[in-house]
């Protein structure tokens, strides 16, 4: 294959993403195995996409939250962050009730193959009514547990060194910013050509300009999707309604009803604050 780093192909290329499996037949340790030693059809090793011995460090996707005490029933607070110093993780929020609207879009995204692969999983959602999403949204709901305990789980360690807590929110409002603390927090110094390269490959510009990017290629299934052309989701699906929140709109019943177990389950009005809006945290790098 060709020496050097490679061209950035597809999200699951550059960016793993190991426990979300590529096949029914695999578990997740299974594929952190087949992540070193599969062999793409152009002949390359999908390792020298995203282990490239030029790159300074690795990127990891992951929508786990840190293990801590009290937290035990949350399946997902398994990150060992304090264990881990010398690893650095960079976890964001949004506001929960765009992201209940935003959910209702990207179930919708998703290639019917796919969810043929999994017996129907995941449902279309309802393109009229959002109510039974929002109830799935609650925290005793299906998705509970993916936005009330991933929030409260990351704020205890918002001020830790190797944690940059975001909101995006703000990456939205100044991306540039964004861009910036991000750098500072992994230790990379861009040059004044390669910070605006970056930013332009951020923009929803860019992105929408090269759909091709962001398919969630599954290159651990390689009969999948056109023998490796399509991936998950739509092409065009991820990036074309970008930062937008979803068309379906929210009653303001359900408005009050969330905003009330907002204060009822997180508690700390800083917390609360945040978790709406965004804004400056504590921490080194707020």
């Amino acid at each position: 294959g060709q020496a050097g780093p490679k061209p950035f192909v597809d999200v699951m290329f550059s960016t793993p993403w190991p426990e979300i499996l590529q096949h029914p037949a695999h578990t997740a340790m299974g594929q952190i195995g087949m992540m070193h030693n599969t062999t793409l059809r152009d002949g390359d090793n999908l390792s020298e996409y995203w282990n490239n011995a030029e790159y300074p460090f690795r990127i990891f996707k992951s929508h786990y939250a840190p293990r801590q005490q009290g937290k035990a029933h949350v399946k997902s607070a398994v990150l060992p962050v304090r264990e881990r110093r010398n690893v650095k993780f960079v976890a964001m929020a949004r506001n929960g009730l765009e992201v209940v609207r935003s959910f209702n879009q990207f179930l919708n995204m998703f290639r019917d193959e796919w969810r043929g692969t999994w017996g129907g999983f995941p449902p279309r959602a309802s393109e009229d009514d959002i109510t039974e999403l929002f109830h799935q949204w609650l925290p005793a709901g299906r998705h509970g547990e993916r936005w009330w305990e991933y929030v409260a789980c990351w704020w205890p360690f918002r001020d830790d060194p190797n944690v940059l807590l975001l909101h995006y929110a703000d990456m939205l409002a100044d991306p540039r910013a964004g861009i910036r603390k991000l750098a500072a927090f992994v230790g990379v110094d861009l040059t004044p050509a390669e910070f605006e390269d970056v930013a332009e490959k951020c923009s929803k510009e860019y992105m929408v300009a090269h759909p091709s990017h962001f398919r969630y290629l599954l290159p651990l299934n390689p009969d999948f999707g056109n023998n490796g052309e399509l991936g998950i989701i739509e092409l065009g699906g991820m990036v074309s309604k970008r930062g937008k929140p979803g068309k379906l709109k929210l009653s303001e019943a359900q408005k009050e009803v969330w905003s009330k177990t907002e204060e009822d389950i997180l508690q700390d009005p800083a917390l609360v604050k945040w978790a709406r809006e965004g804004g400056s945290s504590p921490g080194a790098f707020a």
